[in-house]
């Protein structure tokens, strides 16, 4: 009897200390997943104010953590190069004028990825450089004035520049070995040099700009592939749209291209290419094609160009020109040097071409 009721006991033993152990198991799980929630909790984004909390734009940084606004107020402020580390949006309230004095290499340097600029005013940057975003992505610069020498460089992906205004400046915007940025409804006009230069930089959109009185090309694409440049407005400047340097199927599509002292559109070694829809008026040479090949050029209003209304020279082979209306050259609607082989001219309108 007493061995039967100390085996019993044992068994009851065995049996609380189950119950008490799967009692115990759920509740410890909560309390874990509880504690892992508070961990994961994030100290809620803050307004930073300049000049009230920091004098100094830079400093504002500093202290800031990833996430938080950065409200700087109308006013002068005297900073050269302007370094954002961290993920945060930089408004400017009222007129807010930032000073690059000049110095160093820029007045602003992004390095961190979805930073917003916003409502500032940038002048004077070192080396004329208002904006570099070094090796980004997803950052959105909007409604911003860069001008007297303080242009936008981009070397990163994904980005989109809308509704600045680059004026004023030794270049406008660079984009260098840079993809899949959006480049739109920005005015870029009295640069010295080009207004938009893509270097080796792919699947980027430039569309609804306004290009305007630049010293040099409007927009120059430079060893690129697979841009889209769509319903510009590009007037007023010594060349339109110049694709070169061994640069492949890009699109030129419904731009307005006039008053241009060169070419509307040239391709020197730009292959692959679509010229679409564009209307082209009161230039050089409207659409000008040499040394490139296996581009297609159609449904173009090419009218009052000074020379050449379409052209395709310097050995360009397989290229096709068809339902486009070219009008009012001064010299030919339609020219070919005859040199290059497999062109296809169709269905165009026209009245003057020289073979």
């Amino acid at each position: 009897m007493s061995e039967l009721f100390i085996l019993n006991r044992r068994n009851m033993s065995i049996n609380r200390k189950k119950v008490f152990g799967m009692v115990l198991t759920p509740l410890f799980i909560c309390m874990l997943i509880s504690a892992f929630n508070i961990q994961r909790v994030k100290a809620e984004s803050t307004t930073i104010l300049v000049p009230n909390d920091y004098l100094r734009i830079q400093d504002a940084i500093d202290a800031a953590n990833a996430g938080d606004t950065i409200l700087v107020l109308g006013g002068y402020y005297a900073e050269a190069q302007i370094n954002i580390t961290k993920s945060l949006t930089l408004l400017g309230k009222g007129k807010v004028i930032v000073d690059g004095l000049g110095k160093g290499w820029w007045a602003f340097r992004v390095i961190s990825n979805n930073v917003v600029i916003k409502g500032l005013t940038v002048i004077n940057g070192g080396h004329g450089v208002g904006l570099w975003l070094e090796h980004v992505q997803g950052c959105t610069i909007v409604e911003n004035v860069f001008t007297k020498n303080a242009s936008i460089t981009i070397s990163g992906r994904g980005n989109t520049l809308r509704k600045n205004t680059v004026t004023d400046s030794a270049m406008g915007i660079t984009l260098a070995m840079s993809s899949s940025n959006v480049i739109e409804q920005n005015i870029i006009g009295n640069n010295r040099h080009f207004a938009l230069h893509l270097w080796l930089s792919d699947f980027n959109s430039i569309r609804e700009n306004i290009v305007r009185g630049n010293g040099w090309t409007s927009i120059y694409v430079e060893n690129s592939y697979t841009n889209n440049i769509r319903e510009n407005i590009i007037e007023d400047n010594p060349g339109g749209i110049y694709i070169v340097g061994d640069s492949w199927h890009n699109r030129i599509v419904e731009n307005k291209i006039r008053n241009n002292e060169h070419s509307g559109i040239a391709l020197g070694s730009g292959h692959h290419s679509t010229i679409k829809e564009n209307e082209i008026t009161g230039n050089q040479y409207g659409i000008l094609i040499l040394r490139s090949m296996q581009n297609m050029v159609e449904e173009n209003k090419v009218l009052g160009n000074t020379c050449w209304g379409i052209s395709v020279t310097h050995g360009s082979d397989d290229n096709t020109v068809r339902e486009n209306l070219v009008l009012r050259s001064g010299e030919y609607d339609l020219h070919w040097d005859q040199w290059g082989h497999g062109n296809i001219w169709t269905e165009n309108e026209y009245k003057t071409k020289n073979w």
